[in-house]
């Protein structure tokens, strides 16, 4: 209904001719297509087939598809008729094919035969003729046939048109408004029972369509909008348009709901502003140019006719004088006679506004504030000194309060503001009004108050709150520049950009709570209106006239709407999905869509079949799988999803007629993301299974490692209690051998000293022998308590230990060379003597068993860390067959006691040996990271 969609040979492979000349849809919706040149082709399921017309008709423009009297479809053809018999084209029988005798199969299953006698009706095996002299051109097709709903057989010929019924024949003339010298072919039936007719052939008022209704032809000329060209065909569709195929383009022809009256039907101006009925019936219409009057159907002519001035405003008093505002002025109309009541408050100001109130004073809103007319003179003037929300007032109403006094009510561009006992309250944005430019005021039945606004939408007020309403809510426009209500308690709206429609009821049930959105149905130009602008700010801004119909001012005249003619269209669209793209590509979804691992940017376009004020259909679309809830898409008919996670989807949409009918079946579309390799289920098993694996392999190889690291650690430990057995060893037997022989040595000399003390050279040499045996005994106590702790670390520090060690490395063949930073207090105590061990086990190490000619001992000082490198050029070893092998340290520590201490310090030896490679110790230490034992 918005847009055309073209299939033809360059985009459909099954259509060879673009000339297409015959349509028709059969009981299987299979749709046939004719062209020029025999071609047939048939759609069905959104699947193009063509045809092969074998040599029959080859070439032979096809004239029309029908049904033969046995339901079978036939072909008219320019050589001959035929059917389709198992998908081969067989000629049909003579009775088809004869020029003489036309076939006519109604749709209510009357099977006619047309001659130049009449016709015969065959119903059941029964038959009926009908005596008729047909003018014809000797070709029997050209005599138009239709049956009407009601089994009405309509027949036209070259003067006449002829009705058949129940043996009946009805013959219609010029007399009964049959256009002269016209060939008429009846085509379709609308839905209020009238019948239609093309005309065939040119006539003297022009070509157009024609319309049987209660026993009158109309014709629908070029006055009409019917163009001046050839008419093919005529049909109307299931929402009870109807379609004219022209030599000059199609047609829709609508019944009008707006009837325009403009400067054609006699008004002064076309720029129409405020419109009043008098209480004779008579409307008064304010132009730019002056006021109109309508009576009795027509403009009329009035000494006012001649009032040539820019109308504002009007007001009928109940004296039923006439009071009209100008620009700057007051002028009251009265038995022929103006009476200019300008005060000088206006000072030239627009006036807006006029209304007498119940007591008969005279209210005048102007664009300088508000003035109160009693009698012929202004008794008050009121401005936003006495409380209006501004001067520039627009609209007022009267209201009466349950105590039967009047409230008065002023739409100001201000605000809203209320005239009660003497004073005015105001209400704008800050109390909860929608805007504060106020065009129209309304009171229901109810009490309640309506308020429009210029451009911020409409207000309800009740109770002393306001709820609001806009296009978000439903609204057609947030333009609010009068509000009449018919009798079916539906708001009729004037905006820039036409009129429309809302149901009172949907606006209290949304205000209350029951309903999410309003529904609007919007007029304009192809409803009848002239100009779709709408003009409001004047009162009255439109009228109820005493036979119901709504006029509203436009800037193209009066628009006039027959509320009742305007029908709720109780036909849901028909939903459908008209294509799906994947990465802007085309694909079928007739299967459903499956969406391959690195596709994305998915498109689904989608229709509402309404054929009637389409651009106002609106849809409203799910993606289950996905969303919970139905996402409002109002008029836009596409759904985007850039990307979507792997897993089962349906696409859901629905649609809404104009009138908020909806399809709550709609349509449908699944859709399959398929995951790539690496989201799928077995995919992820084989991850979850290599996981398991590898957490097996890892936890096994955790475990080997603390089991060898416990196997380590006894080995260790049990290095550690041999180590000590042997010191404790070593320190028993240089305390036996060695200190204990000297002390007997002091001992005896001392006693043989005490034996013989009167020989002073005996005491003498006795004496001497004890000094050199104390000697001896002081070296080995100091021996023995440097390996228990070296002195010199606590007397010297860290670094000259260090050094002294390095010193006495140095003898023999081999050469020590070093380069020690100063380290003093860098590290605790205890840890001082674990990194003095380390070098010195590494010292050790190098003199017993390295064969090394030259090495080297170097400690770095550096920020955040001590750097120590032992080195030689000796033998070298194999460190996993010395690690913790005590007899290939000479009984020592060896490496694991260079291990051990290193990880009390924090730190990870990194021991680098190769045989006949040397050997390079190498650790750091962090300051300020040593553990415990």
């Amino acid at each position: 209904g918005v847009r055309f969609t073209v299939f033809d040979k360059s985009n459909t492979p099954a259509i060879s001719n673009n000339r297409l000349t015959a349509l028709y849809e059969d009981k299987d919706g299979t749709l046939w297509i004719g062209a020029d040149q025999g071609e047939v082709v048939s759609y069905h399921n959104g699947v193009f087939t063509s045809l092969s017309s074998g040599e029959g008709f080859r070439g032979a423009s096809i004239a029309d598809f029908r049904l033969s009297f046995n339901d079978e479809l036939l072909i008219v053809s320019a050589k001959g008729t035929f059917f389709i018999r198992a998908g081969k084209f067989i000629p049909a029988p003579s009775e088809y094919t004869n020029a003489k005798q036309k076939l006519y199969r109604g749709p209510s299953g009357n099977r006619w035969i047309i001659d130049a006698q009449g016709a015969r009706q065959i119903n059941y095996g029964r038959s009926h003729d009908y005596q008729i002299k047909f003018v014809w051109d000797q070709n029997i097709n050209s005599i138009g046939a239709y049956e009407d709903s009601r089994g009405n057989l309509w027949l036209a010929d070259m003067s006449s048109v002829y009705r058949l019924r129940d043996g009946q024949v009805m013959r219609y003339t010029e007399q009964e408004g049959l256009p002269p010298g016209a060939t008429l072919r009846p085509q379709c039936e609308d839905d209020d029972g009238g019948v239609w007719f093309f005309i065939g052939a040119m006539f003297k008022d022009g070509a157009g369509v024609v319309r049987f209704k209660d026993g009158r032809f109309t014709v629908y000329g070029s006055d009409a909008g019917s163009p001046i060209t050839n008419y093919n065909q005529l049909i109307k569709d299931h929402e009870g348009s109807l379609w004219i195929a022209t030599t000059s383009g199609l047609y829709r022809l609508r019944k009008y709901l707006i009837a325009p009256y403009s400067t054609a039907n006699g008004l002064m101006s076309n720029e129409v502003y405020p419109l009043l009925q008098a209480r004779n019936g008579d409307i008064w219409i304010g132009t730019t140019r002056g006021l109109s009057l309508f009576r009795k159907g027509e403009f009329v002519g009035h000494p006012l006719n001649g009032f040539r001035e820019v109308i504002q405003s009007l007001c009928e008093d109940k004296a039923e004088r006439l009071w009209i505002g100008l620009l700057g002025s007051v002028r009251r109309y009265e038995n022929g006679k103006i009476t200019n009541l300008t005060p000088p408050q206006t000072d030239g100001a627009p006036v807006w506004a006029i209304h007498e109130d119940r007591q008969g004073a005279v209210w005048v809103a102007t664009g300088r504030g508000l003035l109160k007319f009693e009698g012929d003179k202004v008794a008050a003037h009121y401005t936003t000194k006495d409380g209006l929300p501004s001067d520039d007032v627009k609209v007022i109403h009267e209201s009466v309060g349950q105590n039967g006094q009047s409230v008065m009510w002023f739409g100001t561009f201000g605000g809203l503001a209320q005239f009660r006992d003497g004073g005015f309250t105001s209400y704008t944005t800050a109390q909860g009004l929608t805007g504060n430019r106020v065009r129209s005021l309304y009171e229901d039945a109810d009490g309640t108050l309506w308020v429009g606004t210029y451009d911020d939408g409409l207000s309800r007020f009740r109770d002393g709150r306001f709820f609001n309403y806009r296009t978000e809510h439903g609204l057609f426009n947030n333009g609010v520049f009068q509000i009449l209500e018919d009798r079916r308690g539906y708001f009729w709206i004037s905006c820039n950009r036409g009129i429309y429609r809302v149901s009172r009821h949907e606006l209290n049930a949304m205000a209350d709570g029951r309903l999410a959105r309003i529904n609007s149905v919007a007029f304009g130009k192809q409803d009848g209106m002239l100009n779709a602008e709408c003009n409001g700010g004047r009162q009255p801004a439109g009228l109820v006239a005493g036979d119901g119909r709504l006029w509203f001012p436009t800037m193209g005249g009066v628009a006039v709407v027959d509320p009742e003619a305007a029908q709720v269209n109780q036909l849901p669209p028909p939903v459908m999905i008209e294509s799906v793209t994947l990465d802007r590509r085309r694909v079928d979804f007739g299967q459903g869509v499956t969406v391959a691992p690195g596709q994305r940017d998915l498109e689904i376009d989608y229709t509402g079949l309404s054929l009637m004020k389409s651009e106002q259909v609106k849809f409203k679309y799910k993606l289950e799988g996905l969303d919970r809830d139905w996402m409002e898409a109002g008029t836009r008919r596409v759904a985007y999803f850039p990307y979507l996670s792997p897993g089962n989807y349906t696409f859901r949409v629905l649609a809404a007629n104009s009138d908020g009918i909806w399809n709550t079946t709609g349509a449908s579309v699944r859709i399959t993301v398929v995951p790539p390799f690496w989201r799928t289920w077995w995919f992820l098993a084989l991850l979850l299974a290599l996981g398991a694996g590898a957490v097996l392999v890892w936890d096994r190889r955790r475990i080997a490692r603390l089991e060898q690291s416990r196997a380590a650690q006894a080995a260790f430990s049990r290095q550690l209690i041999a180590s000590q057995e042997r010191e404790r060893q070593r320190l028993a037997a240089e305390l036996h051998d060695s200190l204990s022989q000297n002390l007997v040595i002091i001992k005896n000399r001392a006693m043989i000293s005490l034996q013989q003390p009167d020989d002073p050279e005996n005491v003498l040499e006795q004496v001497a022998e004890i000094a050199e045996a104390a000697d001896h005994a002081l070296f080995e106590v100091r021996e023995i308590a440097h390996n228990l702790r070296p002195f010199q670390i606590d007397r010297l520090g860290l670094t000259k230990a260090i050094e002294a060690m390095v010193r006495k490395a140095g003898t023999g063949g081999l050469q020590f060379s070093s380069r020690i930073d100063k380290i003093d207090s860098l590290l605790p105590a205890e840890s001082e003597i674990n990194l003095y061990r380390i070098i010195q086990e590494s010292i050790n190490n190098i003199i017993k068993h390295s064969q090394a000619t030259e090495a080297s001992v170097t400690v770095k000082s550096r920020a955040h860390e001590i750097e120590v490198t032992i080195q030689d050029n000796g033998c070298g070893f194999a460190p996993g067959a010395a690690t913790l092998n005590p007899s290939a340290q000479g009984g020592g520590m060896g490496l694991p006691g260079i291990t051990e201490r290193a990880r009390i310090l924090g730190s990870v030896p990194v021991i680098e040996s190769a045989p006949g490679q040397g050997t390079r110790v190498h650790l750091q230490i962090r300051l300020g990271r040593t553990y415990d034992n």
